[in-house]
Formats: structure tokens, sequence, C-alpha cells
């Protein structure tokens, strides 16, 4: 991949060479707004950047539809995959939604597409891959392009996309959309610029982490009165420390991949789920969602038993009647139980008394069949918005998401879950996986001795987050101690 770079930065000084033989003027740093492509005729040329990371791929269309598409190639399987899959769905949408013209109008094309890319690296030693697919697309008899902007960021050694909770603290909304609103009030003085009908969840599509900060991009039709195409923001991390996550510190530190030694800690080791923990040494909780599962369940379960470790089982409780004796087992064992809704519905489509019978429904099953009180939700998907945060506060239960997720359910191939997980394990952290596939299982029985053999204690949520500097409660989402 270096090799690539330098490739990449030399074509790059060559073509800046001409242009200053041309007598044309460095350009200086504009982040604000954001240049965009004009939509010309001409439109095939990829603009590269002398920090662009990877090679360019490209698609290319002519007839009814043109299009002219470049994309990033990472050298990255996981990486890969995914800018493929936004790429090729892109692409898609743009002809299922200017297929009807294909009847309608005697010009060729009748529409047109073009995508173009931004590649860089972030953090210490480069340790965070960052994408912005970039475009328009229009159809003939429109006199305006249609401009789309999305982000992506990647651990570079894992290959695993990042999320919002990987970037920015939990309550960063408010003060990331004052420093935005600041930032864009300065560049277009006489704007009226709100964030009000502008939420910043899902942020991680909107952010490009750089060397330097975090480019962060809106449509105008989202933040300002005028229609003023793509806006962007380019904030230094100095001015976002206070609501960047641990995480993302920790990605831009010097001390980034250094082993890092847990404070002093004078407690002393005790008993729980039928085995000694010691808050000195690391700890790290796995967790399954989507079961219980006849077959491959029990077969983790023996697996923990085997290796003396705890797990967290995110049931749904819909499959709990027909397998009551896996979750009792699973408890009897000093397992953990947590609470994954009835019908494994997406809560972002429920009202609150409905996301309210999901969980009370799925509490009562498991108490009936293990008599284990559930404490925590896993909210279906990682959603959390307003009608689920309140059924947490009401039934005062936690919500829980991760920070490893091992994408089993993606891969179905052990040896990648093995990687997923191996790569990102660190003290404090919450796996996802799941139990109904035999594949994890199968990558389960190399993790888990492994995790153990680098010191990690495997525990349950609970006993996880027993040592948090604050404890859990309801209405709030905690993805790691």
């Amino acid at each position: 991949m270096n090799r690539v770079r330098k490739v990449v930065a030399v074509f790059a000084c060559f073509a800046l060479g001409i242009s200053l033989f041309s007598g044309c003027k460095k350009a200086e740093e504009q982040p604000l707004p954001s240049p965009e492509i004009s939509a010309a005729p001409n439109f095939s040329v990829h603009r590269s950047t002398l920090d662009q990371y990877g090679l360019t791929g490209e698609i290319k269309e002519d007839g009814e539809f043109a299009c002219a598409v470049y994309y990033p190639r990472l050298e990255n399987q996981a990486m890969d995959a995914v800018i493929e899959e936004k790429v090729n769905s892109r692409i898609a949408s743009f002809k299922e939604d200017a297929s009807n013209l294909a009847s309608q109008e005697s010009q060729r094309p009748h529409a047109w597409l073009f995508m173009d890319f931004r590649s860089v690296q972030a953090g210490t030693n480069g340790n965070i891959a960052s994408i912005r697919l970039f475009g328009w697309s229009r159809k003939a008899g429109e006199e305006a392009p249609q401009y789309f902007s999305e982000c992506l960021s990647f651990d570079i050694a894992s290959g695993r996309q990042l999320v919002d909770g990987d970037l920015f603290a939990d309550g960063y909304q408010q003060p990331l959309a004052d420093l935005c609103s600041a930032a864009l009030a300065e560049a277009y003085p006489g704007q009226e610029i709100s964030f009000e009908s502008c939420p910043l969840d899902g942020i991680a599509s909107r952010a490009l982490p750089t060397a330097s900060g975090i480019e962060l991009y809106f449509s105008s039709s989202e933040v300002a009165a005028a229609d003023l195409g793509i806006l962007s923001v380019s904030l230094s991390y100095e001015s976002l420390n206070a609501i960047l996550s641990k995480e993302m510190q920790y990605r831009l530190s010097e001390n980034y991949g250094q082993p890092q030694p847990r404070p002093e800690d004078n407690r002393q080791p005790f008993e729980s789920g039928g085995r000694m923990l010691d808050p000195s040494k690391p700890m790290i909780a796995l967790s399954f969602d989507d079961g219980p599962d006849s077959e491959v369940t029990p077969k983790i379960l023996d697996l923990l038993r085997q290796y003396d470790a705890r797990a967290t089982f995110c049931v749904v409780g819909n499959r709990v009647g027909s397998r009551k004796d896996v979750v009792k087992r699973a408890v009897d064992e000093g397992n953990e139980i947590a609470n994954h809704t009835w019908e494994h519905k997406d809560t972002n489509k429920l009202n609150i008394e409905e996301i309210k019978d999901q969980i009370t429904r799925t509490n009562d099953i498991v108490r009936e069949a293990s008599g284990f009180e559930i404490r925590y939700i896993r909210p279906t998907y990682g959603n959390v918005k307003d009608n689920l945060k309140q059924v947490s506060r009401e039934l005062n239960m936690p919500m829980v998401n991760w920070t490893i997720d091992s994408e089993d359910w993606k891969s179905k191939n052990p040896d990648l879950i093995y990687q997923m997980i191996m790569s990102e394990a660190k003290d404090g952290r919450v796996i996802l996986c799941h139990d109904i596939y035999d594949t994890t299982y199968q990558a389960m029985a190399r993790v888990i001795p492994d995790l153990i053999a680098q010191g990690y204690q495997i525990v349950t949520i609970d006993e996880l987050f027993s040592f948090a500097d604050s404890q859990p409660v309801g209405g709030q989402v905690w993805r790691k101690r």
C-alpha cells in the first residue's frame, strides 16, 4: 500500500507542476464552502489528491444512462466490500430513479451520474482510513444537478467500519451543532444557519477524519435558508477534544498501539458467577444476539464452561418458549441474559407502548424460564432514539450496544470473525456476536482461549460495568466500560 501511495503522489506532483508552470497559483485551503464538481458534459476525470490513500477503481457506462464513477480500492476485503456496496447501491438507485425517462425523452443519454472520492488517512500512524464519496446526478430536462455526499471511516488494522460512538462521545450532538453553526455563520455572513431540522445522529456518514481534524458535510437544504449546495465545516481535533470519544482520543494519541496499563486497583479478587474475578486485571465482555438457538447456543455454553468464562446472551423473546432449558442452563452456569425485544423489531418504527410490550414480554418469559431478572436492553440493529430511551428510563433498564462488531452475521467465516475480534480487543470493551451461526461457535473455539491467554477475564456486561466510574442507568446507552 505504501508503494501505491507513492505512485499516486508522484502523479499528483507532476500534475501540480504543470499547473504552476502554466502560471496558475496554488489554491489556498478553503474548507468552507466545499468545492463541488460542475455538472458539465465532460465529467469523466478523477481528481486525485497528494494524500490519496489507495488505488482508484472506476465504472463507466454510456447509453440511456451515462455514468462515470470513481471509487477507492483499499486492498482490504472488509473495507472494499463496504465501499463497493455503497457505490453499487448509488448506481442502482440512480438508474431506478431515472428509468421512467427512457420512454419520455428522445435525448440520449436520459440521465447522468458522476461520482468521485477523496481518501485519506488519519490518526497516529495512519490508523484510520477516511473516505468521502461525492458527486451529482442530473436527468434530461433538469436545469440543475442533484448533489450528494457520504463519508465512511475504517480501522485499517481490522477493516471494521467506524460508527458514531467510535468518533464521538455520548451527548456530542448539541455541542457539535453549536461548533458547526458558528463556523458556517462566519463563512456565510447574512445567511440564516440552523441545525434544528438537521439531527446529527448518524454523524459518521457526514464525518471525514483527516490528519488535522474532522471535516463535516451538510446539504444546504438541511441547515440554510438559501440553496448553497453541499457545505463543509473543518474543525480541528483540539476544538473537538471535549466531545471526541475516548477511542478517538486514543487513536490520535502518541500512545496508540501501545499496551495501556490499568489504573492501580486495590480491590481484592471476589467471587462472581461461580468463579473468582480480579479487578486489577483486564476484562472484556462477550455478548451474543438473536438467540437462543437449540444447537449453537449450547455449544457456546460448553466452551464458556470449559474455560471458566461468562457471557451475556441478548435473547429474542419469542425464541425462548421452545428453548427454556437453554436459557435456564445459561443462567445456572453464571451467564447473563439481556433483552433483545420480543420479535427483533426495529424500535425506531414503534411507538412507546409497542416498545414497552416488546421489552416486558421478553422480561416475563425469561423470568418464567430461569428466574433471571433482566437488567439490560440490547437495542435491535443498535438503533437508539427517543421512544426507546423513554421506555429505558421508565423501566430503569440501561441500553447496551458494543465497541467491537465481529460481523459474524456478514462474513460467516471463522477466520474473519476471529481477526475482527482479536485485532480490536482491549480492556473494557463489549464484543458483539450472534449465537445462531455455527461459524460463530467455530470462531469462539479460538477466540475464548486466546483472549484468556492474553490475560483477559471474559465477563458478563453487568460484571464489566460494575467497575465503571459511573453506573449505567435507564435512558442511557453504553458501549464500553
